[in-house]
Order: structure tokens, then C-alpha cells, then sequence
């Protein structure tokens, strides 16, 4: 066995004995830690994660759900250190994520409904992302991976505008970034040798203002002046009585109808957009994408007058990174 495999197998051994604990004695984490001194760097962010999900599901489970947990745990844990393809530390993060995504997925179907609504700062927020993540890691298609990362850009652009809307300048650049992120990726899938911009270049973000041009208003002014004039007697008028006109109604032309053959009507097959992905053409794509840039330019732009004004620039910049963005993977 070589070093390396041999550290995995250490470190899977202290994960599950750690993740045990957690479950059913809700062990600290420090507590388990002072176990594993040599381990604990890496220990550390995979428990914490593993707890902040944990928690924020508010999961309280019965014997046969942690007699299972422990089972598909242990499984996923040992499957992936005697079949590891991944660099060295990739594994164990997969490991997690697949892990809480058992709980969140099969056993707290309600709590993942509330949670995909939550918002930074909220205490669901947490299980949101992980769910998340658990979905990209187990989306084996190109094709849908596009669509997922699709989506999870829409959701980060719902979130730069509660960000704003709170006057949170930080939170705002940083979901901004992770927009760019996720639509990048899709970038990535449909067109590996073409990366996207973000920010700078020719297209400015433009704050939504009235027409520049004054409106013209004329004001007329009448330039007859008041005047007396005497007034005149009317004069008299005799009225006499016309003459009654005889009128002689016109023969009708005889028109003669010739029917005209129909004109064969032609059938086109217009072709639809589409988009490959390595090989494979995927119309929802670009229907999903067409929808998001048009909604989320519009909902960015319309809250541009509501946001403190600390926050506006970091809002311009976002709504800059979304309209390029959008505007170079669909070619507009």
C-alpha cells in the first residue's frame, strides 16, 4: 500500500468514526478532533461542513434512519478510497457532499422544499448550497450539467438582489463573482476554447434614465391684440327659395367575374436555434438561457432606483457582469 492510500485509509477511518459520533452522541467537534491530532487540518473543514448541513436541517433522526446513514456512509467512504481516481484531497470533499446530500435528499424532503428559497444569512442558505452541490456532482450529462450550472446562475442573480437590496456591498460583489462563475461554466461545456468576459470592455452598464433629450414644449401666444370694433347692422337678406334638381339615376355597368385559379400555398420548415454540446444538440439550453438574460436584466434593472446608494455601484458592476455575459454566450 502506498503512503498516500495509506493516509486516505487512516483519514476515511477517523471521518467515520467522527461522523458517528456526531450523529448519534452529537460529539463536538473539537472533541473528536483531540482524537486525530495528525489528521486534524484535514478533518476540520470536511466535519464542519458536514455539521453547518447538519444543523441548519434541523434533522433529528430515528434509529433505522441513523442505522442507514451510517451504512451508505461507510460505503461511500471505502468505495471511494479503493477506487480513487481524483487527486488527493478531491475524494473526500465528494465523499462529503455525496454523504449530506443522502440526508438532505431521501429524509427531509421538507426541509430541502423551504431551503431552496432561503437566502444568504438565512439559516437554511447552507443546506441550499450543499444540495447543490450534491447535484452537479451526481449529474453524470453534459448536457444537463449546462442546464444545472444555468440555473444556479439564475439563482445567484435572485441573490445579488437581495444583497443589494440589504445595502450589502461585499455579499453583492461576491454573488456577482460566483454568477460569472456558474455561467462560465456553461460557456465551458458548450464552447471548451472560448472563455467568457466579465466587467470592462465596450459594453458599459448604463443606469436606466429618462431621454437625455429636454422636452420641447411651444408656447403659443396669440398676437391679436384686444380691439373695439364698432359693430355693424346686419345687413337684409332676402331668402329665395332653389329650384328642385331632377336627378336621373345612371344605368349599371355590367361586370363580368372571371375566377382565378388559388395560388398553391408553400410549406417551409424553419430551422430552430440550437446549441451542441459535444455532439449533442440541446434546444432546452438556449430556451432556458434566452429566458434568464431576460428576466434577470429586467429584475436587476428595476430595483437600480431602490438600493441604498452605497450599493449602486456594486449593483452597476452586476448588472454589467450579467448583460455581457448573457450577451456573449448567446451571441447577442
Amino acid at each position: 500500500m502506498t503512503d498516500n492510500k495509506k493516509i486516505d485509509k487512516q483519514i476515511a477511518e477517523a471521518l467515520n468514526e467522527c461522523f458517528e459520533s456526531m450523529l448519534i452522541k452529537n460529539e463536538p467537534i473539537d472533541s473528536c478532533l483531540a482524537r486525530y491530532p495528525q489528521h486534524a487540518a484535514e478533518l476540520r473543514p470536511l466535519l464542519v461542513t458536514m455539521k453547518r448541513a447538519l444543523e441548519a436541517s434541523a434533522l433529528s433522526p430515528d434509529s433505522t434512519f441513523r442505522a442507514r446513514a451510517r451504512y451508505e456512509f461507510r460505503n461511500a467512504l471505502y468505495d471511494n478510497v479503493s477506487r480513487k481516481t481524483r487527486p488527493f484531497l478531491a475524494w473526500r470533499w465528494a465523499t462529503v457532499v455525496s454523504t449530506v446530500g443522502v440526508f438532505l435528499l431521501t429524509s427531509t424532503g421538507g426541509v430541502v422544499a423551504a431551503s431552496s428559497s432561503s437566502m444568504p444569512g438565512q439559516p437554511l442558505y447552507q443546506v441550499k448550497r450543499t444540495i447543490e452541490d450534491v447535484q452537479l456532482t451526481l449529474t453524470p450529462s453534459q448536457a444537463a450539467k449546462a442546464r444545472l450550472y444555468a440555473t444556479l446562475a439564475d439563482r445567484r442573480v435572485g441573490e445579488i438582489m437581495y444583497a443589494a437590496q440589504k445595502g450589502d456591498v461585499n455579499l453583492t460583489e461576491d454573488l456577482t463573482r460566483q454568477f460569472a462563475t456558474n455561467l462560465s461554466m456553461v460557456s465551458a461545456i458548450i464552447a471548451p476554447s472560448r472563455s467568457l468576459t466579465f466587467g470592462g470592455g465596450s459594453k458599459q452598464a448604463v443606469a436606466p434614465s429618462p431621454d437625455g433629450s429636454p422636452e420641447q414644449s411651444t408656447t403659443v401666444t396669440s398676437a391679436i391684440g384686444a380691439t373695439n370694433v364698432p359693430s355693424a347692422p346686419p345687413p337684409a337678406i332676402n331668402v329665395v327659395p332653389a329650384p328642385t334638381p331632377t336627378i336621373v339615376a345612371p344605368t349599371p355597368p355590367t361586370v363580368t367575374v372571371t375566377q382565378v385559379a388559388p395560388v398553391p400555398t408553400a410549406t417551409f420548415a424553419v430551422p430552430q436555434p440550437t446549441i451542441t454540446l459535444s455532439g449533442i444538440t440541446d434546444p432546452a439550453l438556449l430556451k432556458l438561457l434566452q429566458q434568464y438574460s431576460v428576466k434577470n436584466i429586467a429584475e436587476l434593472m428595476s430595483i437600480l432606483d431602490k438600493v441604498p446608494p452605497s450599493v449602486k455601484t456594486a449593483l452597476l458592476a452586476a448588472i454589467q457582469a450579467v448583460t455581457s455575459g448573457y450577451g456573449q454566450i448567446l451571441g447577442t
